[in-house]
């Protein structure tokens, strides 16, 4: 990975404005874009991504190896009760996950971005209802990028060794 705004303008840029179906975008925590999303309801179009902050995995004692991770989640908007049209927002919301995960996959491959994802996990992706006022239904995927970054203790960055 380039960059923490390199990742963010690729979902902004590359993904968000450029999806026929997806109307609006969001990046940060997790529950800061949830209460967010709660208090400024009538100002979110939908269906909408949410990027989440990536995280890091730290593996190996030896390596001290940092595995970067992101997260992202399509959200759309149904009445509560109104089963039929939940279930048709459960499978157009899945559609652009999966739309996405085959840009992702793509793009990776060809190197058009600055970061690989691992293609040899095996991924879920997981329903998720946030509560709040609307009654949104989405779905939510993480994906791990193959660039590790490494954690090794440098002593030069330290004044009292």
């Amino acid at each position: 990975m380039n960059s923490l705004t390199d990742l963010i303008s690729y979902f902004k840029n590359g993904i968000a404005e450029n999806h026929v179906d997806l109307k609006y975008f969001c990046y940060g925590v997790v529950d800061t874009i949830l209460k967010m999303i709660s208090d400024s309801r009538s100002t979110i179009e939908y269906p909408c991504l949410l990027f989440e902050t990536p995280s890091y995995k730290i593996t190996g004692e030896a390596n001290q190896i940092m595995k970067p991770s992101f997260a992202f989640t399509v959200l759309d908007k149904t009445n509560q009760g109104d089963y039929e049209n939940q279930n048709q927002i459960i499978d157009s919301t899945i559609e652009i996950v999966l739309e996405i995960w085959q840009k992702i996959k793509r793009d990776s491959k060809a190197r058009e971005v600055g970061f690989r994802v691992n293609l040899e996990k095996e991924y879920s992706i997981d329903m998720v209802q946030p509560p709040g006022p609307d009654y949104l239904i989405g779905w939510r995927m993480e994906v791990e990028l193959i660039h590790p970054r490494s954690n090794c203790f440098h002593p030069e960055k330290w004044k009292n060794l």
